[in-house]
Formats: structure tokens, sequence, C-alpha cells
């Protein structure tokens, strides 16, 4: 099941389906979800936590489900990178507290990859997805979109070079839109997209915001 997908019932009808059996056989141990269900079109909003963010920010930006039959569903918030760079992820932050509980001497420094679609590098120091100069908590990696786009729209494609540069300041640009609360991380991450790529820049939020998974982030 997935956020644009759910059978008669909703979320809850979800969440029983897939984990009934476990929740049957373990009446007292806690429920988390994460991910897009805690976006703007899940089962409840649960904001992003900024960064640095560690184990203890994440829990106490948990929402509370009352699933009516005594228990309770707790959602992860997501993680947020506001500034000129902005970024987000939902659902990888609570992959990094698991990894990190699992192999604890990745606590102190380590960055990991986490791929997919939308691939992100992190950056963790001292238990926190850490911002610091020099190197980036965390890159978002659209290639698919991005391919796409310049091929819909420009006649000769950048170099590799040029093609990561570009992937830097769309992602910024797409992100900078969920932040509603901020119009000028907009406005920073548009300028130079805009400037040098306005097709392609105005393509590719099109895109995007017109995939509703992506929308709620």
């Amino acid at each position: 099941w997935g956020i644009l997908h759910l059978p008669d019932g909703g979320f809850d009808a979800a969440l029983r389906g897939i984990a009934g059996d476990w929740m049957a056989a373990m009446p007292q141990a806690p429920l988390l979800a994460c991910g897009m269900v805690g976006s703007a079109q899940g089962w409840v909003l649960a904001r992003y936590v900024d960064t640095p963010a560690d184990a203890a920010a994440l829990a106490a930006g948990l929402q509370a489900i009352d699933l009516g039959d005594g228990r309770c569903l707790h959602i992860v918030p997501g993680v947020r990178r506001p500034g000129e760079r902005p970024d987000v992820m939902r659902g990888e932050e609570t992959q990094i507290v698991g990894a990190l509980a699992t192999e604890p001497a990745l606590a102190a420094r380590c960055r990991l990859l986490l791929p997919g679609t939308h691939s992100k590098w992190v950056q963790v120091q001292d238990g926190r997805i850490f911002l610091d100069d020099k190197r980036v908590f965390v890159d978002t990696w659209a290639f698919d979109e991005i391919e796409q786009v310049i091929r819909d729209t420009e006649r000769q494609p950048p170099s590799r070079l040029r093609m990561e540069e570009l992937g830097q300041q769309l992602i910024a640009l797409y992100v900078g839109r969920l932040f509603d609360d901020d119009d000028s991380l907009t406005a920073s991450a548009a300028a130079p997209t805009l400037s040098v790529w306005p097709s392609t820049a105005t393509r590719f939020c099109v895109l995007l915001t017109s995939r509703p998974a992506m929308r709620s982030r």
C-alpha cells in the first residue's frame, strides 16, 4: 500500500492488513510509522525537524494516532535542511537511527548513502544528522527527473559536472517550494537556476509538483 493507493478503510485498514498479525501477537509492542504517511497527504502531518537532528529530536516530533483499541501509532517526522540549499527527507531518518542503533560505532562520525530514485548522502556526527561548512548533510538526487527534463527542454545535454551542478540547483528550487513558511528559501534557490536554465527549471518544478506523492512531502 501507499498514500495514493489505500484499501477500503483507509490508513487504518492498510496498517492492520500489513501488521495485524504482529499487533495481535505482540499487543504491548510500540507502533511506529515513517515516510510519506507523515506528509501533508498522509495519515497525519508530522512536521519536519531541522538539522542537526538526532533520535531525541525525532522522538520529540512524533505525532500520535489513537487506533481506538487501546493502542497508539506514532508517526516519525521527516528531517529538513533550511538555508540556501534546502533539502528534505521522509523515512530515511528512521533508517539512519536504525543503522546507528545496529552499529553504534557509526554514531561518532560517518557518511551514509541511502540509494533510490531520490538518493541521499547523509553526514552523521555525534549521533546527529549534521550540517557543516565542509560536508553537505544530505544531497537529494533525482536523476530520472533531471534527465527527462533536459531531454524535453534542452537540445544539448550538459557535461557531467554541469549535470551535478544543475541537479543541486533544481532540487534546491523544488524543495524550497515546500517550505511555505519562508519564501526567501524559494527565491534564493531559484535565482541561479532560473537565470541560466529557465525552461529546464520551470519544467522540472512542474514535473515534480504535478505528482501528488512529491507535492505532499
